[in-house]
């Protein structure tokens, strides 16, 4: 588990890859990082608490892996976020991403020859 707060205030912290046993990010972990722009979260995390990565402007996108099963209240604020489960959990906050963010489930999106995901099937749900 990472602290609450662990990484906050950042100036300088441009990406983030979580440890394959990490199981838990907490409240604010990554809060107000200006410069963050790439976050690999990893199979096997279940938790993602309240605003763990709020105030982040610069964040392009992040993949939530299809184990997380609960997403906390405005947990991104900006950004992309792409969902590899194709339902979003009843336990994900409904105010998970702000105003903002963009985000896709796991049938709306697939990773390109680089690895990067791509939006392929907007609207088709």
């Amino acid at each position: 588990r990472i602290c609450d707060y662990a990484f906050m205030e950042l100036e300088e912290l441009k990406y983030f890859e979580c440890n394959k046993n990490l199981i838990s990010i907490g409240k604010g972990t990554f809060l107000n990082n200006p410069k963050l722009q790439t976050v690999i979260l990893n199979e096997g995390l279940e938790y993602v608490n309240d605003r763990a990565f709020a105030e982040c402007p610069n964040l392009e996108y992040v993949v939530i892996p299809a184990s997380v099963k609960e997403v906390g209240f405005e947990a991104f604020t900006s950004g992309i976020i792409y969902i590899e489960a194709e339902i979003i959990s009843d336990k994900w906050d409904q105010n998970f991403a702000g105003k903002g963010v963009k985000f896709y489930t796991g049938n709306e999106w697939e990773y390109n020859e680089e690895g990067v995901p791509v939006v392929i099937n907007i609207g088709k749900k």
